[in-house]
């Protein structure tokens, strides 16, 4: 069959770099063009009518500036890895907002503590935001050496709460001893008045809830005592946070538990056997059991779904 006067499609699918290309020609025998790529270069910019353009690092840190190339930006340098990291750290001192915050993340991402210096630098700026910055910056690159600092800064009374949290945070993480008497010293004196209680700001009530769930973290025996007070209290909004310390703290910590489900009051057992599921204390289900058949449907979910998690564990 012949086709003169036709033009004839030729679909010819060609994989450089990946990708497929449409060439249509005619039927004069001329071979098609070759496939147009923009994958000479992995930092090009792409388009289908435009040539690829190669963006240098201090470009793509001058867009992380705009929302609509902040994305872009971002991404861009995160392929570029490590030799984007000086040029990251040279534009740090000058940076604000939303690109300060970028630039310490992607040097981070780095895991290098070369470039540990520009982000220390943060902490002699005045805004608490950048001072923030500065103490994630030692947690991301787990840079324990600067641990005097963190201490001095989870001690300081006067430092802003958002700070003091995270160098609790970063403290427990490195499971430093020198961090235990703070945190206790966060939690409610055994003495604590129910007025005292409820004029407490949300401040503290943050101090209270971070400092017992640090010590359970870090399984500290000192915290056994103050929190067995917690769970046999009449304070009940601390009582389900101080149950799972002491659960995860094992030991001492399930006799402190045993010991608040034997005063036999509904609402503080449904706490404790919550608590016993997030424990690895051999224990915990001994103590569970009996609850499987309770006459309180809620409390008889609760041992039912702790069950449940402790298998999950031990399989």
């Amino acid at each position: 069959m012949k086709a003169t006067g036709l033009i004839v499609v030729v679909v010819v699918v060609a994989a450089a770099g990946g990708a497929a290309w449409w060439a249509i020609h005619a039927s004069s025998g001329e071979p098609p063009a070759p496939p147009r790529t923009t994958d000479e270069h992995p930092f090009a910019s792409k388009g289908p009518d435009k040539p690829p353009k190669i963006e240098t690092v201090d470009e793509l840190i001058a867009q992380l500036a705009s929302a609509e190339t902040r994305g872009h930006a971002q991404l861009r340098l995160q392929d570029i890895g490590a030799a984007a990291l000086p040029g990251l750290a040279k534009a740090l001192p000058t940076a604000e907002g939303p690109t300060r915050n970028l630039i310490v993340s992607l040097l981070c991402d780095g895991k290098d503590k070369t470039y540990l210096p520009p982000i220390l630098a943060l902490f002699d700026r005045t805004d608490e935001e950048s001072q923030v910055l500065a103490l994630k910056g030692i947690s991301h690159l787990d840079a324990t050496e600067e641990k005097e600092r963190v201490l001095h800064i989870v001690a300081d009374s006067v430092a802003p709460t958002k700070m003091r949290v995270l160098a609790a945070e970063i403290l427990a993480k490195w499971k430093s001893p020198e961090v235990v008497p703070v945190l206790l010293s966060w939690l409610p004196p055994p003495n604590e008045t129910a007025a005292q209680r409820n004029a407490l700001d949300r401040e503290h009530r943050s101090y209270r809830t971070k400092a017992i769930e640090l010590l359970g973290e870090m399984q500290s025996q000192d915290a056994i005592e103050p929190l067995r007070t917690i769970v046999l209290g009449h304070d009940t909004s601390l009582q389900s946070d101080a149950a799972e310390a002491l659960a995860k703290i094992g030991g001492q910590g399930i006799d402190a538990i045993e010991a608040a489900l034997a005063l036999k009051d509904p609402e503080r057992t449904y706490k404790m056997i919550r608590a016993l599921g997030r424990s690895t204390d051999p224990r915990a289900q001994d103590l569970i059991r009996p609850y499987l058949a309770d006459s309180n449907e809620s409390i008889r979910k609760a041992a039912n779904d702790s069950m449940k998690l402790l298998g999950r564990k031990q399989g």
